[in-house]
């Protein structure tokens, strides 16, 4: 069985996706507390968003510098996409 490496990097890169997602999901508790009082269907869809968020971030794993690079990125675009919803 070949051994698996991990580098530091890789494993920075996930920790960082991890983060920016964690910070993505609190923008959108943020926007469903501001909006539940009067746009409760609004508020229903930034919950189902959160949870996808979630169902994403659960998923990072360290299998390589190149996956955890893409979902920096990934998670990047979904922070700025929360926050402009």
């Amino acid at each position: 069985m070949a051994e698996q490496t991990t580098t530091l990097d890789a494993i920075v890169r996930a920790e960082l996706a991890i983060e920016i997602m964690n910070q993505a999901r609190g923008l959108e508790s943020e926007r469903v507390a501001a909006i539940e009082a009067h746009d409760p269907a609004g508020a229903e869809a930034l919950r189902a968003k959160r949870r996808e968020l979630l169902t994403v971030q659960s998923r990072i794993r360290v299998p390589g510098p190149h996956l955890a690079s893409g979902l920096v990125l990934s998670a990047t675009f979904l922070e700025h996409y929360a926050f402009s919803i």
